[in-house]
């Protein structure tokens, strides 16, 4: 039919899944899988590849540890945090003494969740929506759009906000 209104009420992730169906993209993009695989995942790793880190072998393992450690991980994610720099300030004395151990444990994990969701083709939500921001300029959906409208600003993830500035830039918000 006619439709006489081009509204469109998406979440982020509802507009990085419709990014996505454009099919425009160079590389491949992350498959979303939901929050159990990657307290599986950080379990595995705990496990098996850093079962040298004091820290991480202290923590018990209760089901609920898994869980925790991977929304410690995701904050880490969302705030934008590289693991390179953050573990070159632990070695620089950024950080207090007593917090180096620990902290070097979580982000040596942050980084292997990292380098094994990019190895195994992975990824959140967030993942995809940054893996698709550079087509945000040329994307035929955003093309015939008069302007954008946001609603929600209070828990934006820093690639959520990443999303938005491009989108920004590319039409009237």
């Amino acid at each position: 039919g006619l439709s006489l209104l081009n509204l469109h009420i998406l979440t982020f992730h509802q507009l990085a899944l419709r990014l996505a169906g454009e099919g425009r993209v160079d590389r491949p993009l992350p498959r979303v899988v939901d929050e159990l695989f990657f307290e599986q995942l950080v379990r595995h790793l705990v496990r098996s590849q850093l079962s040298s880190q004091g820290p991480l072998q202290r923590i018990g393992q209760s089901s609920g540890t898994w869980g925790a450690l991977w929304a410690t991980i995701r904050d880490l994610k969302d705030a934008g945090v590289e693991p390179g720099p953050a573990l070159q300030g632990l070695h620089e004395g950024y950080f207090e003494d007593e917090d180096r151990e620990w902290l070097g444990a979580l982000v040596s994990l942050y980084a292997a969740v990292r380098e094994a969701g990019k190895m195994l083709g992975v990824g959140t939500q967030d993942d995809l929506a940054e893996a698709l921001i550079s087509l945000v300029p040329t994307a035929s959906f955003l093309q015939p759009l008069k302007a954008v409208f946001y609603y929600g600003f209070y828990d934006l993830t820093q690639v959520q906000l990443s999303l938005f500035e491009a989108i920004s830039r590319t039409k009237e918000t």
